[in-house]
């Protein structure tokens, strides 16, 4: 079997050679959320309506309302605690979070085989668009423990903390 290889393209316009990081070599993750806070500030822009008890119990009601399933006491709803140390996310927001935790809230069903089905929904981001995106990935990525044999609904809290330590002064 003969093996082919590509032609080289060529390009009437010069490389990147200003460009610090070499093509196809992945961002680092701070570069990857400076990029993102360039792109969609309001991520990054503290909102008080995020850290509201009214618009968590609408988002929770809206979210039962959606699956159309009957609406159980959240106080009876298996809840999830995970804690998220992204130092780059955090760091990002060190100013702002001055040392303290943020806790965003996100609705998950979950199979019997602990794995999350259909679209996590975000109940409260904690104050920060992007800690609430972050969580919605964590939670997607969480396997849980259903013990029970249907589909079970779960309140995954992640809290996100700042450490100085972690955090490594920008050059």
């Amino acid at each position: 079997g003969a093996t082919s290889t590509p032609a080289p393209t060529t390009s009437a316009t010069p490389s990147q050679s200003g460009s610090p990081t070499a093509p196809n070599q992945p961002l680092s993750p701070e570069r990857q959320l400076a990029e993102l806070r360039d792109r969609r500030p309001e991520l990054f822009t503290f909102d008080p309506q995020g850290t509201s008890d009214s618009r968590t119990d609408l988002a929770y009601v809206n979210w039962f309302n959606r699956m159309e399933r009957p609406l159980p006491d959240s106080e009876t709803l298996e809840k999830v605690k995970l804690l998220s140390n992204d130092p780059p996310l955090a760091c990002l927001l060190a100013a702002e979070l001055e040392n303290k935790e943020v806790t965003s809230v996100v609705g998950v069903m979950v199979d019997t085989d602990g794995t999350v089905v259909g679209e996590p929904e975000l109940l409260s981001t904690g104050g920060y668009g992007i800690f609430g995106e972050e969580a919605i990935a964590i939670a997607r990525a969480h396997t849980f423990d259903n013990p029970t044999d249907a589909d079970q609904p779960y309140l995954v809290q992640v809290t996100f903390t700042y450490n100085r330590d972690a955090c490594i002064p920008a050059p």
